[in-house]
């Protein structure tokens, strides 16, 4: 579950690199053209090879715009978002166009076909992977949604299904769509759950429930001089 949990924090940083931070607007932002256009109201446009860099993110897009009136923040063209974890590994999320209300607290990031997902490790080991159609996000509810043909990757598990949902108060994740399935593996053991749906739930101290629900099977295997197999 570590995996799963780790690879949904890459969409959130593209809400937390929005309109909401004073520093994205003006002078803290590279571009190469800036303009204002101040009728009806005010909109800053950045246009070519669009930057914003601070010590432990980056967003770049060919064009962004941010509406003060709206409170409205868009970028569109080659979208990339990056943000450094405290464990040193950077996480990024790349589409086409990409979206935040910061009056709502609501945000979307989608790709030409699909948006690509990436966790590089500290340490220089294999990288986790991901993708999905659509992904959207509300900061008041504290929700993270990846949509269509979602898909997860790391050495410690995968992820697959149409739906994937995250709720951060009750560090809840639930898998829909496409019957889904949730594997895990661990040096001394591997498992794995297909079912109609499932949810996952950090119970903190490294303890992790998961429940299949509808038609659920499961397996998981400990590796060692006396190998078993339950399911």
């Amino acid at each position: 579950m570590r995996t799963a949990f780790a690879l949904f924090l890459l969409a959130v940083l593209a809400s937390k690199i929005s309109a909401r931070d004073p520093e994205l607007i003006g002078a803290r932002v590279k571009s190469a053209s800036w303009r204002i256009l101040r009728k009806p109201h005010q909109v800053e446009i950045f246009e070519g090879d669009v930057r914003y860099i601070k010590s432990d993110r980056v967003l770049s897009a060919d064009r962004a715009r941010y509406d003060h009136e709206r409170g409205l923040f868009e970028a569109e063209g080659n979208v990339r978002a990056r943000q450094l974890l405290r464990d040193g590994s950077w996480l990024e999320a790349a589409g086409k166009t990409a979206r935040h209300d910061e009056n709502s607290g609501n945000g979307w990031m989608r790709g030409a076909e699909r948006v690509d997902l990436a966790r590089t490790p500290p340490d220089g080991g294999t990288p986790g992977t991901g993708r999905a159609r659509l992904i959207s996000w509300s900061l008041r509810e504290e929700r993270l949604l990846l949509e269509g043909e979602v898909a997860l990757n790391d050495p410690r598990g995968t992820l697959r299904a149409e739906r994937a949902e995250y709720l951060h108060a009750a560090r809840l994740l639930t898998l829909t769509g496409r019957r889904p399935v949730l594997t895990g593996r661990e040096p001394s053991w591997a498992s794995a759950v297909q079912a109609d749906s499932i949810t996952a739930r950090d119970l903190g101290g490294g303890r992790r429930k998961v429940t299949g629900d509808g038609r659920a099977r499961g397996w998981i295997f400990f590796d060692g001089p006396d190998r078993r197999r339950y399911h």
